[in-house]
């Protein structure tokens, strides 16, 4: 399930409509302040130093 909304839904939201479909994993873009698990992509040095400030990651990848 893939869905684009732009300032629309809080998090929770997303998570739940995105839940109905019974998904193993969600992945929701642009919550780097939320307090939920995250994955980073990491694309660039100047990222990765920012995100260094980001709390509860649990991956990182490198993105290229």
């Amino acid at each position: 399930m893939h869905m684009h909304m732009e300032g629309g839904p809080e998090l929770q939201e997303l998570i739940m409509l995105a839940a109905l479909a019974k998904p193993h994993i969600i992945f929701v873009e642009g919550f780097k302040e939320a307090l939920e698990p995250k994955v980073v992509i990491v694309r660039t040095k100047e990222k990765w130093d920012w995100l260094q400030k980001v709390s509860n990651i649990i991956h990182t990848c490198l993105g290229i």
